[in-house]
């Protein structure tokens, strides 16, 4: 069901950048039909290289969900599934994209 599964977004050499949102497509957006068929996270928790996290709550309504907070320095942000909305066939849990900037 993807609850506990991660993605990490890293810098290839590690460098630090200041980031002050991300964005989150979470589902298989394809389609309507196919977005309702496969699982998609409805919160995560967003953690950056020194440690630190915020959850973060998807509205499944919506094809994205954007948040800001005030600007840090990381060289990686981690992803972590915190909760799913299941899908009517599947038991996979898609994420489409995420940015950060």
């Amino acid at each position: 069901d993807g609850i506990g599964e991660w993605i990490q977004l890293s810098t290839p050499d590690s460098s630090e950048y200041f980031i002050s949102s991300i964005t989150i497509s979470p589902g298989y957006q394809k389609s309507d039909d196919i977005r309702t068929r496969n699982g998609e996270p409805t919160k995560v928790k967003m953690e950056i290289a020194d440690g630190s996290y915020m959850d973060i709550t998807l509205d499944p309504t919506k094809p994205d969900t954007t948040v800001t907070f005030n600007a840090v320095k990381t060289s990686s942000v981690k992803l972590t599934i915190e909760e799913v909305k299941p899908g009517t066939k599947y038991s996979d849990t898609a994420i489409t994209e995420v940015s950060v900037n």
